[in-house]
């Protein structure tokens, strides 16, 4: 997924809230807990694996 279509997502997600404080796109995913704190990498939560994941299933154990 690249930035074009995170920043679409996050648009749907509250956009007046997430114009507001103009943070940057790892931080808006991270404090919809789709990904951890800003660190470096990066890694999905379960909730933005399911949500953004393009194979969630390898994520996620069963």
């Amino acid at each position: 997924m690249d930035n074009s279509q995170l920043e679409s997502l996050l648009q749907d997600l509250e956009s007046d809230i997430l114009e507001q404080n103009q943070r940057t796109v790892e931080q808006q995913l991270a404090s919809v807990r789709f990904t951890t704190r800003i660190q470096t990498p990066i890694f999905p939560t379960n909730l933005g694996a399911l949500v953004i994941g393009k194979e969630p299933r390898r994520m996620v154990r069963m």
